[in-house]
């Protein structure tokens, strides 16, 4: 395959309409559940939220297994359809009971979609080498879709009520199963073999699970204390830059970021662990701009630099990070098989972060020397394992698709 396929940018637009419904939703729910019309305490609708966003993380292991059968674009249809019912099922919503059952079905549907949505992307891009490229585009549609989705239905929340802004998440669902029903893959004969699993892909996997629930769980506990460190500024400004500007700075980042490695994706491939390697690099420099910085007075240190630098290298990990696994994993994996190890990759990946969430906040000093050195472990691990598999298969560094060497 040397170009990306027409069929894509149809997928492209579904995945933002389904990524805006599902944070848009989520955006309100909370809020939804404690207004007068369910009556909710905060810390009963906190308690159900949670547990409802947790059965995202075992829907897709459900949505794995579903996806033996080796169809992925119906699964995600179908995991598309059960989410257009829950939105107007919470729309309609009077009772607590209703709304629970409405945003249980969000979640399974949700779940659905999420393990079978990148094999499908998969089949469209027939597990090509530029499959890397396409993923770069997948993850900033996601990005774009959720910033969009949660702006959006939070002021249609705001001035016309829940009830209307839960219909317009379905409305947004039902626009994404459209789109999505009429995209379909269409074959090239500029492929080369498909890529198999070697000696050194169930390596690469199980560091690459643990390494990324430990950067979210490291990400998390830092952006508790900077949380915490805005009650003793007396700036707004920087107050603000933590609070709002952290999401809006990460947004223009991980798109700038994501065109950028798109198009370089399409002409050169790059080792998966490389990739993997330059994530935990970046994250571990993110870290360095935060050692300044004395989060009890934080006034102390030239803040504004200094988070912007955290929060530029933050996003640009969190790009080389995601995509690449699971890239990975569809290109390396038969359709059948892929959805089952996503699902496996997000359900223990939940389960590791909440274990770590579960534990009582260490001192800022304790955490951020911890995530350095988590950092710094899983960087050479995998720039290691680069090395290992550049000089175990020379074959996957000859010329590829397009021409080009293989970096």
């Amino acid at each position: 395959m040397t170009s990306h396929p027409i069929t894509s940018i149809p997928f492209y637009t579904a995945v933002v309409f389904e990524r805006a419904g599902y944070y848009g939703l989520r955006a309100i729910f909370v809020l939804f559940l404690v207004s007068n019309t369910i009556n909710l305490t905060n810390m009963e609708a906190i308690q159900f939220y949670s547990w409802g966003t947790a059965l995202v993380a075992l829907s897709s292991v459900v949505g794995g297994l579903l996806g033996l059968i080796g169809q992925p674009k119906l699964l995600s249809i179908i995991g598309i359809g059960v989410q257009v019912l829950s939105s107007f099922l919470i729309g309609m919503s009077q009772t607590k009971d209703l709304a629970f059952i409405g945003f249980l079905l969000l979640a399974l549907g949700a779940g659905i979609t999420r393990s079978n949505i990148m094999p499908f992307l998969g089949q469209l891009y027939q597990r090509s080498r530029l499959l890397d490229s396409g993923m770069m585009i997948h993850y900033m549609m996601v990005n774009i879709g959720a910033f969009a989705g949660i702006a959006f239905i939070s002021a249609v929340a705001i001035r016309h009520g829940y009830k209307t802004a839960f219909i317009y998440c379905g409305f947004a669902y039902l626009l994404s199963f459209i789109v999505l029903f009429f995209t379909n893959a269409t074959k090239s004969d500029f492929v080369r073999k498909s890529e198999k699993p070697n000696n050194l892909f169930p390596i690469i996997i199980v560091v690459a699970l643990i390494g990324s629930a430990l950067y979210w769980l490291s990400f998390e506990h830092i952006m508790f204390h900077l949380t915490m460190a805005t009650h003793n500024l007396d700036t707004n400004v920087i107050s603000e830059l933590i609070k709002d500007g952290g999401s809006n700075l990460n947004l223009i980042v991980i798109v700038a970021t994501t065109l950028v490695l798109a198009l370089y994706y399409s002409f050169t491939k790059v080792s998966t662990a490389l990739q993997l390697g330059i994530g935990f690099l970046c994250a571990l420099m993110a870290y360095l701009f935060l050692l300044p910085i004395d989060f009890y007075r934080p006034e102390s240190a030239p803040l504004v630099n200094l988070l912007l630098g955290f929060y530029i290298l933050q996003s640009i990990a969190e790009v080389f990070i995601g995509p690449p696994i699971s890239s990975y994993v569809v290109r390396k994996l038969d359709v059948k098989y892929s959805p089952i190890v996503l699902g496996g990759i997000y359900l223990l990946t939940a389960l590791i972060i909440k274990a770590g969430a579960n534990n009582d906040y260490e001192s800022v000093g304790s955490t951020l020397n911890i995530a350095l050195v988590v950092m710094i472990l899983f960087s050479a691990a995998f720039f290691v394992l680069f090395y290992i598999n550049k000089n175990s298969e020379p074959n996957d560094f000859e010329e590829d698709d397009f021409g080009t060497a293989d970096f």
